[in-house]
C-alpha cells in the first residue's frame, strides 16, 4: 500500500474529466492514504471533494504542469513533505529519529532527488562537486 498519493493531471483551464475520474477511482478503492491534489486547479474542488466523501484525506496545492511544457514542481514537492511529516513520520516512529536529525527527515523519493544537488553544491563546511555531477 501506498503511504502517499499524487494526483495529478490536466493543466490549468484545460481538461479535468481525467483527474476526475481518477480521483473516483482512488476514493473507490481500498487505498486510504493521503493524497495531494497537484493538477488542474479548475478541478481541485471536485477533486477533494469527492475524496473527502471517501473519507480521503486531500491536501491540494499548486499544479505541476499549470501550462503545457511548463513545470512548478515545488508546491507539490513540500506538499508532499508536510503530509508525509503530519501522515508518516508519527505513524511510522520516525518522530523518534527527529531527535538525532532534526527536520532533515524527508521522503525517500525527496532525499534521492536532493542528492545530486547536495553533491554539487556541498553542505556545511564541505565543498560540493560542482557541475560534475
Amino acid at each position: 500500500m501506498p503511504d502517499i498519493i499524487l494526483l495529478a493531471g490536466g493543466v490549468d483551464g484545460g481538461n479535468h474529466e481525467v483527474i476526475v475520474h481518477n480521483s473516483r477511482k482512488i476514493a473507490a478503492s481500498r487505498v486510504k492514504a493521503p493524497v495531494v491534489v497537484a493538477g488542474n486547479v479548475d478541478a481541485q474542488e471536485e477533486v477533494c471533494a469527492i475524496l473527502a466523501e471517501a473519507g480521503q484525506p486531500a491536501y491540494p496545492c499548486a499544479n505541476v504542469m499549470p501550462a503545457l511544457n511548463v513545470l512548478d514542481v515545488k508546491p507539490a514537492r513540500q506538499a508532499v513533505r508536510e503530509v508525509f511529516i503530519r501522515h508518516i513520520v508519527h505513524a511510522k516512529g520516525l518522530d523518534r529519529a527527529r531527535e538525532y536529525v532534526g527536520d532533515v527527515v524527508m521522503p525517500t523519493p525527496m532525499a534521492v532527488l536532493n542528492m545530486p544537488e547536495l553533491l554539487a553544491k556541498g553542505a556545511g563546511q564541505e565543498a560540493g562537486l560542482g557541475d560534475t555531477v
